[in-house]
C-alpha cells in the first residue's frame, strides 16, 4: 500500500477534504440507487461502488441502509424547508401571492436534481418498510403540514382567510402537493391527454386560493 505519510505536506488538506465529503458522496451515491432501482433493490456494496469508496467506509459514517435512507431523505429536503422558512419569515404581499410561490416553489425545488423521484420512492415501498414511512411521515409530512399552516396563519391575521378547521385543512393541502408529484412521476405518462406541470400547478394553487380565502370584494 502507498505510504501516504511520504507525500509532500502541501497535498495534506486536499485529502483531508476528500475525506470529509464522503458522507455527501454516499448519499448522492444511495439517492441515485434508491430512486432509480428502489429501497429493497439496493445493495449497500452497490452504493458503495458507484461512491467510489470500500463498503466497510460507508459502515464509518451510516450504521446501516436504513440510516443511509434517513440521511438521504433529511439532506434531500433540507433545501424546501430551508425555502420555506426564508419565504415565511421574510415575506409581506397577499395570501394570495405567496400561496402561489409556495406551490411553485415547492415543485422547483422537489424536481431538482436532489429531490425528484423521493416521493414517489418512499410511496413505493412503504408498505413492505413501515418504519422508513413512520420516519417520512414524522420527518417530512408533518413538516410540510406545519409550513401550509403558517401561511394560513399568515392569511387569518391578514383577514384574507374563510372560517375553516385549519389543521385539517393544512393536512388536505399538504396531501394535495404530495399526489401533485406522484401523479407526475407514476401516472402522467400513462394519460392520453396528460395535465402539463404548470397547469397542474397554477390547477392547484387555484384551487386552494377559492378553497380557503375571502372571495375579494
Amino acid at each position: 500500500m502507498e505510504d501516504l505519510t511520504e507525500r509532500p505536506q502541501t497535498e495534506g488538506p486536499h485529502w483531508q477534504r476528500k475525506k470529509e465529503q464522503r458522507p455527501t458522496e454516499i448519499i448522492h451515491a444511495a439517492r441515485t440507487l434508491f430512486v432509480s432501482q428502489g429501497y429493497s433493490a439496493t445493495k449497500v456494496a452497490d452504493v458503495a461502488k458507484l461512491a467510489g469508496v470500500q463498503p466497510g467506509t460507508l459502515y464509518v459514517y451510516f450504521e446501516n441502509k436504513e440510516a443511509l435512507f434517513k440521511a438521504v431523505i433529511e439532506s434531500s429536503l433540507k433545501p424546501v424547508w430551508e425555502m420555506a422558512d426564508s419565504l415565511l419569515s421574510n415575506f409581506h404581499g397577499s395570501s394570495q401571492d405567496i400561496i402561489r410561490m409556495l406551490v411553485q416553489e415547492y415543485w422547483d425545488l422537489m424536481e431538482s436534481d436532489t429531490c425528484r423521484g423521493i416521493p414517489k420512492l418512499i410511496t413505493t415501498e412503504a408498505e413492505n418498510f413501515p418504519e422508513l414511512a413512520a420516519f417520512y411521515s414524522q420527518n417530512v409530512l408533518a413538516k410540510a403540514k406545519q409550513i401550509i399552516y403558517r401561511i394560513l396563519e399568515y392569511a387569518l391575521e391578514r383577514k384574507e382567510i374563510q372560517l375553516l378547521n385549519m389543521e385539517m385543512t393544512s393536512r388536505v393541502i399538504m396531501l394535495m402537493l404530495h399526489e401533485m408529484l406522484i401523479y407526475s412521476h407514476s401516472f402522467a405518462d400513462h394519460e392520453e391527454h396528460p395535465i402539463s406541470p404548470k397547469a397542474l400547478q397554477n390547477s392547484i394553487a387555484d384551487f386552494i386560493i377559492r378553497s380557503v380565502l375571502k372571495p375579494k370584494e
